[in-house]
């Protein structure tokens, strides 16, 4: 099973929903096989979760202080330290790759040019044309993760874990109109 932290929005004053995009539902199916749940409680992770996927939307604590950003910092945090203890396998998009090398200690910016479709370079140095929607970029890496593709900007676009089975990717691929073989690149867990 796969387990997605979802996002929080703010749709009226002081009420919060969590979403979660059926597009990343369908593609987390499409790509590993097994059934997706929404983690919605802060309650301990089941047994049957292989797999803990950090989704996109929010912003990160460093950048904002918003009332859903800090919500969704603490559900983030609660899941990912779970996942660490019990050494489940981590995917962050987006926002949750921004949260991972946050966690870790990397550098991040407000940057520009990231919305829409732009070039990516993967460790294989092949070109890759990806979409993003952010405007938070890693600029520098922390401790023990590794880059494995940037942009033509320099900024990175995806890493993993030296150690661990964690990765990040900051595009959605599940908003590609069909599964990328940089999307698979990425998204393949141990």
């Amino acid at each position: 099973m796969i387990c997605i932290i979802p996002s929080v929005k703010t749709p009226y004053k002081n009420q919060f929903e969590l979403s979660v995009d059926v597009k990343l539902i369908n593609l987390l199916k499409n790509i590993y096989k097994s059934k997706v749940y929404i983690l919605s409680d802060k309650l301990k992770l089941s047994k049957k979760c292989k797999l803990l996927v950090i989704s996109g939307g929010n912003s990160v604590t460093k950048i904002s202080k918003k009332k859903k950003d800090l919500l969704r910092y603490n559900l983030d945090k609660f899941y990912f330290t779970q996942a660490l203890k019990n050494k489940i396998p981590v995917i962050g998009i987006c926002h949750g790759a921004h949260y991972i090398s946050s966690f870790f200690s990397s550098k991040l910016n407000l940057i520009s040019n990231h919305v829409g479709d732009h070039n990516i370079y993967y460790i294989d140095k092949k070109k890759y044309k990806v979409n993003s929607f952010h405007k938070i970029g890693i600029i520098k890496l922390g401790k023990n993760l590794l880059k494995t593709s940037e942009a033509e900007d320099g900024s990175i676009e995806s890493f993993t874990h030296k150690f661990l089975n964690i990765k990040g990717i900051v595009w959605h691929p599940e908003r590609h109109k069909y599964i990328k073989k940089i999307d698979k690149l990425v998204l393949s867990i141990k």
